[in-house]
């Protein structure tokens, strides 16, 4: 596999974690290696605690989630109850 952008080596682990997790995602495979850069370089990297609801149902989405470390429930209320549809995540 390529090398992590020079960027990477200059102790940008969090910045080279980011890289790395753009290009083992199938979601972006047909990336170039200076596009999964640029995504890399416009991350924020961000600690979410447990419980936190990222979005709901019909609310506008304004970021994309890429988790790095732990998993997120995806679920959805029926009839007043929250329903799980899905686990995903590392």
């Amino acid at each position: 596999p390529p090398a992590a952008p020079s960027w990477a080596a200059d102790g940008g682990n969090a910045m080279n974690e980011v890289w790395l997790a753009l290009r083992s995602a199938e979601v972006f495979a047909g990336l170039s290696e200076k596009a999964l850069g640029l995504i890399a370089g416009a991350a924020l990297l961000r600690e979410v605690p447990a419980e936190t609801i990222l979005w709901t149902q019909g609310s506008p989405r304004r970021a994309l989630f890429l988790i790095l470390d732990g998993s997120v429930q995806i679920s959805r209320t029926r009839d007043g109850k929250l329903k799980p549809l899905a686990i995903e995540g590392r």
